[in-house]
């Protein structure tokens, strides 16, 4: 099935003349599991990767998704809004700003003065930002072109919703075969990049058919317990706040849930505590939906379920027992049900 499936990738880019088929990784809150996604499809023949495990591909988030939801309310930005939207999107290509421009995220991330937000977050940034230019050579270029389309798009005034997005589908259609042209690895895989869709709009995966979108869960309760460690320093800055914390995660949950509602046959969502406990059950799904059952390469393991077991079950031996009691009590719905016995 995997050859037969990687057949029809390169069918439908010469026919259809779609970019490369895509697959993003994402997560349904912050950054928890994709890593391990990842890892598990990097044991696969068949699918391209970018070389830094930092890399991030964050387009839609530097305010895309924000002009689609107004422009589905049949609204749009003003051209001072938009013009600070396309420059965020734009530094990401432009090494000379990227100090800047990770200033300005970490402030509207983290809602604290510049002095407080911590080098390890800074740093993280960097890497991330740094790796557009490198990984896409004409980034700088597609992204102009695309920004010089939505612009019109929003100028334009109100679009009925058929029409947006039959438009919306032909602007990034037009973008990712620019933006892959040159792809400093080529065009023969499907490329797996981390974050490409936030499971917030259902308008994506519809126009991104050449898109497979994979979304990761996890426990809350382990959630809380990585981001009070500190395990990843400077990610997680403004969320140790149970009050907070439980607040972010219902609302990305239920963003999820209405996105998930869609039932569309491009999205799936994984369950970190799957991929540990029921691992085969889980590989062979991921192996179905990617159409890669043929392509598994077993003697190259990164991800393995026995070694990630230890970042399961962290809440039974957390500190804080009384955060522990309000994320089950705000969040009961959310919960693995994990086995009586390993």
């Amino acid at each position: 099935m995997g050859d037969r499936m990687l057949d029809s990738f390169t069918a439908d880019r010469e026919s259809q003349k779609l970019p490369m088929h895509l697959v993003s990784v994402s997560s349904i809150f912050r950054n928890s599991g994709v890593t391990a996604l990842v890892d598990l499809l990097k044991e696969y023949n068949g699918l391209s990767f970018i070389g830094s495990d930092h890399f991030q591909f964050k387009l839609l988030e530097s305010g895309i998704y924000g002009l689609i939801d107004r422009l589905q309310a049949g609204e749009n930005l003003s051209r001072n809004q938009f013009k600070a939207m396309r420059g965020k999107a734009l530094c990401y290509a432009k090494t000379r700003n990227l100090p800047i421009q990770i200033l300005e995220e970490a402030e509207r991330v983290t809602r604290l003065p510049i002095a407080k937000v911590s080098r390890s977050w800074l740093g993280f940034n960097y890497r991330r930002f740094k790796g557009y230019s490198q990984a896409f050579p004409d980034y700088l270029k597609s992204t102009t072109a695309l920004f010089r389309q939505l612009a019109d798009l929003n100028h334009r005034g109100k679009v009925d919703a058929n029409s947006l997005e039959q438009q919306l589908a032909e602007i990034f259609h037009a973008y990712f075969t620019s933006l892959l042209q040159n792809f400093k690895d080529g065009l023969k895989n499907p490329l797996v990049l981390k974050h490409l869709v936030r499971p917030e709009n259902p308008l994506f995966p519809r126009i991104m058919p050449y898109a497979k979108l994979l979304f990761v869960a996890r426990d809350p309760r382990d959630q809380y317990c990585d981001i009070a460690a500190d395990k990843n320093p400077g990610v997680y800055i403004g969320h140790k706040r149970i009050d907070l914390f439980i607040e972010r995660y219902r609302e990305n949950t239920e963003a999820a849930r209405r996105f998930f509602g869609e039932a569309l046959d491009n999205v799936m969502e994984v369950q970190f505590e799957d991929m540990v406990y029921h691992y085969d059950q889980t590989r062979r799904q991921v192996e179905v939906f990617l159409g890669l059952t043929d392509c598994h390469c077993a003697s190259a393991k990164h991800f393995d379920p026995k070694i990630s077991k230890a970042n399961t079950r962290l809440f039974e031996k957390f500190e804080k027992k009384q955060d522990i009691k309000a994320i089950e009590r705000e969040l009961a719905d959310c919960l693995y049900p994990f086995p009586a016995t390993d």
